[in-house]
Parts: C-alpha cells; sequence; structure tokens
C-alpha cells in the first residue's frame, strides 16, 4: 500500500430479510450508488469498490436476522420488486 494514500479498507455490511432475486437487484442499485454511474461502465469509480451477495447464512445468522429483521413493517412483495425493476410475470 502506498504510504501517501489516506484510504484504508473498510467493509459495509447489511443484513436484509428478501428473496434472493430482491438481494441481487438490491446489490445493482447500492452498486450503483457507491459508484456513481451504471454498474458496467467506462472510466473510473467514484470509490474503489466490490461486493456481492451471500445467500447461505449460518444457522445462528439467519435466527439473528429473523428475530431482529421478521418484525419491521414492510413493503408488499410486488412494491420491492418494482422498485428494484424486477419484472414480474403474468398469470
Amino acid at each position: 500500500m502506498p504510504k501517501d494514500d489516506p484510504r484504508k479498507p473498510l467493509e459495509l455490511r447489511f443484513e436484509i430479510l428478501a428473496t434472493e432475486e430482491q438481494a441481487i437487484a438490491l446489490q445493482d442499485v447500492v452498486g450503483a450508488a457507491i459508484c456513481g454511474a451504471d454498474l458496467l461502465h467506462d472510466g473510473p469509480c467514484r470509490i474503489a469498490w466490490s461486493g456481492g451477495v451471500r445467500t447461505e447464512l449460518s444457522k445462528k445468522d439467519r435466527k439473528f436476522v429473523w428475530e431482529n429483521l421478521g418484525p419491521i413493517d414492510t413493503w408488499p412483495q410486488e412494491a420491492v420488486d418494482e422498485s428494484l425493476g424486477i419484472p414480474h410475470e403474468e398469470p
């Protein structure tokens, strides 16, 4: 690491209670917010970053998320999906 670079490795971590499809769409939204541009773009990013969605959590982590996030009032799934740009198939 260059001595004159004031940056240091940091991690932002979010626990969410969502469908896998919503989590992947949310990852794109967060990535675009961090970068300040579309996810696939030419040119520099605002901040160097990487991200991912972890779908397999330990039993302890799953219990923690359900206990802490399960009681929170949320939008209906259809509204969430629409806000994240997830297309719906008509029955």
